[in-house]
C-alpha cells in the first residue's frame, strides 16, 4: 500500500516541481517521528534547484492537496 501512495504523491507533485515523477519517488521517504506525518519531500534539495524557497515549494504542495481533498481526489 505505501508503494502505491508513494507513486501516487510522485505523480502529483511533480507537477509542481516539473521534475519526474520517477526522481520524486526515489526522494519520498517516511519521516522518523509519526508526529511529522506519514512522508516527507526533501524541500531544500528543490528549492536549490528552483532559486524558490522551501516553504514556498511547501505551501504550493499544501495548496495543490488541498485542492485535490475539496474535489474528493484523494491519494
Amino acid at each position: 500500500m505505501g508503494i502505491n501512495i508513494k507513486n501516487k504523491l510522485s505523480t502529483h507533485l511533480s507537477a509542481v516541481l516539473s521534475v519526474s515523477a520517477d526522481k520524486l519517488l526515489s526522494l519520498i521517504e517516511i519521516p522518523p517521528d509519526p508526529l511529522f506525518g506519514d512522508f516527507a519531500v526533501p524541500c531544500f534539495s528543490f528549492a536549490r534547484d528552483t532559486e524558490t524557497p522551501p516553504a514556498r515549494i511547501a505551501s504550493e504542495f499544501e495548496l495543490l492537496f488541498s485542492k485535490k481533498s475539496q474535489n474528493s481526489e484523494i491519494i
